[in-house]
């Protein structure tokens, strides 16, 4: 992860506990490994800007392209143009959303599956919530 949470790269290594059936990786783990990053890197690039927000993958799609027998390699980025467009959105509407595309790379750099991403911000709610309540 970069210092300023714009850049993560993220491994996934062929393991006895990630391989299925035919030795390639679990295709549930292979988009495990896409889900949490773009919300958690909006979330602290903007905390790191004073504004808080909640973060969350609103939705998410995978297309496989081929089995996954080596090592994988996804490569998030988020460009300050999206980051001020999610500030911009954020002041006038209290909301954000915007999908980001990432490519699931294999050690031979070919790609093995293609993911969506849509990421989902709002500014918070005001009040405790229902697990904060006494």
């Amino acid at each position: 992860m970069s210092d300023d949470f714009l850049d993560c790269t993220v491994t996934v290594r062929r393991t006895v506990f990630t391989r299925n059936l035919q030795g390639s990786i679990f295709g549930g783990t292979i988009f495990s490994s896409a889900d949490p990053f773009h919300a958690i890197m909006y979330w602290q690039a903007l905390a790191h800007r004073g504004i808080r927000v909640q973060a969350w993958l609103r939705t998410a799609s995978i297309r496989y392209l081929k089995p996954a027998t080596t090592a994988l390699t996804v490569h998030f980025v988020i460009a300050a143009d999206d980051i001020d467009e999610a500030v911009g959105s954020l002041n006038n509407t209290g909301r954000f959303v915007k999908t980001h595309r990432v490519e699931v790379v294999d050690a031979n750099g070919q790609v093995c599956a293609v993911v969506d991403a849509e990421v989902y911000l709002r500014t918070p709610r005001s009040g405790p919530r229902e697990s904060e309540q006494v």
